[in-house]
């Protein structure tokens, strides 16, 4: 399922996913990254590499967010974000629906996200947490904003988990 999402119904993408887990002997549990190609990888840097920093990091936002949205991105970038990603809509690598964004193709938003360092991607995280108005996902980005565990974290997902468990239909 994940490699179909990955991919974005593309099979010749999906082939190739599969080839590199094979390949690299690797086993995937749930949420781990699913290995892109180097080729892909290079493909892909080299388009974003092209855009404008401040570009870059409202990409990667939008790339860190369940729903990314033109007002979240912004929110947690600034308001010249709404600028950088009518940059990343003129080059193509997003488009929106409404205020939602969506990717041109679900492979820029993966290997984007995997591009940054693990500093950066905890800092981005700790950002989103204090936007994101969810607390399933507020959770979510504050467990991933920090190294070492958290006693107030763990409570805070433990809550959202329960919550979860109470709404899921039965």
């Amino acid at each position: 399922m994940r490699v179909h999402e990955i991919a974005g119904g593309n099979p010749l993408f999906a082939l190739e996913l599969a080839r590199v887990v094979i390949e690299r002997g690797a086993t995937l549990g749930p949420g781990d990254p699913i290995p892109i190609p180097t080729e892909l990888t290079q493909l892909f840097l080299d388009r974003l590499g092209r855009l404008s920093p401040a570009t870059r990091n409202a990409l990667a936002a939008a790339a860190a967010l369940a729903r990314p949205t033109v007002p979240l991105i912004c929110a947690t970038e600034g308001a010249s974000a709404a600028d950088a990603l009518d940059e990343a809509v003129a080059a193509t690598a997003i488009h929106y629906e409404g205020d939602r964004i969506r990717f041109a193709h679900p492979l820029i938003a993966s290997i984007h996200y995997e591009s940054l360092s693990p500093m950066k991607r905890r800092e981005l995280h700790r950002r989103l947490a204090g936007v994101v108005a969810e607390g399933e996902e507020r959770v979510h980005h504050l467990a991933r904003s920090v190294v070492h565990a958290d006693a107030g974290i763990a409570l805070e997902l433990d809550k959202a988990a329960r919550a979860h468990e109470y709404a899921a239909p039965r």
